[in-house]
């Protein structure tokens, strides 16, 4: 008997159906992927005479699925095969202002900019659109703590938390140096509250000591994440109740949940 090529068929009914295949991420994609891909989106021109579109995008700098077999080489090679004319690079970005790309893009590239190994992937400047309403002031400022060099690490911290929740209060109400900040809101510019300030952490290990000094100096902080969640009276309060409900005759665990959280 003649062996049946069934891949064919499923990838012709495939085609039929969806005439435009469009891929995201594809730098996490993997050679099986690709070929799958390739199978699936067929030539560029349907069999009825109609056009094909296969489209990926992709931004090989946040290539990270590596360990499950994805590689900047797969990547590589499709968008040479298909050559400059059918690529489109896309360096705009809508989620930040020209101010602070001009900052970023030097330093990053400095620490991004050459590509030395095959999986590595060369950086590009990013070109910000101005928005209607730029917020005030905009731009970077660099927060200088000044400790003694032989200050312990968890004191260096605190002093820095201290800055941090010191600056809040005066990007908020303002200062001789610094005026009040301006954010962009739906009727324009509008004065900055606390919420609109985010502090970004690189971990969680020290969010006590900032806690700590936002209070101090009456800023409300909100902390999301980290392991300060677990302490919390809801949780703690919970714990028992499932304690309870695990194991009925434990009288103890029964009484805590009925004392509730506290």
């Amino acid at each position: 008997g003649r062996e049946i090529d069934y891949t064919k068929f499923t990838s012709a009914d495939f085609q039929r159906r969806h005439p435009i295949v469009l891929v995201d991420e594809f730098q996490d994609t993997d050679r099986n992927q690709v070929e799958l891909l390739g199978l699936l989106a067929g030539e560029a021109e349907a069999d009825d005479g109609g056009p094909r579109s296969f489209v990926v995008v992709g931004d090989p700098k946040q290539s990270i699925y590596r360990f499950r077999g994805a590689d900047l080489e797969t990547y590589r090679r499709l968008r040479d095969e298909w050559g400059e004319e059918r690529r489109v690079e896309l360096r705009q970005t809508f989620r930040s202002v020209p101010a602070i790309v001009d900052w970023i893009n030097p330093v990053m590239e400095r620490i991004l900019g050459a590509a030395l190994e095959p999986y590595e992937a060369p950086f590009h400047p990013q070109e910000a659109l101005t928005p209607a309403a730029l917020p005030e002031p905009c731009g970077v400022r660099q927060l200088i703590v000044d400790v003694a060099p032989e200050t312990r690490v968890i004191e260096a911290r605190a002093a820095e938390a201290h800055a941090w929740a010191r600056l809040a209060r005066r990007l908020v109400e303002g200062a001789d140096d610094l005026p009040a900040a301006r954010v962009r809101g739906r009727t324009g510019l509008t004065p900055a509250s606390f919420g609109d300030i985010a502090l970004l952490l690189p971990k969680l290990t020290d969010s006590a000591t900032y806690e700590e000094a936002f209070a101090r100096h009456g800023v409300p902080l909100r902390v999301l994440g980290g392991r300060h969640y677990y302490r919390r009276d809801e949780i703690h309060s919970l714990v028992r109740i499932l304690a309870a409900v695990a194991d009925p005759g434990d009288t103890i665990a029964a009484l805590a949940a009925m004392r509730g959280p506290g």
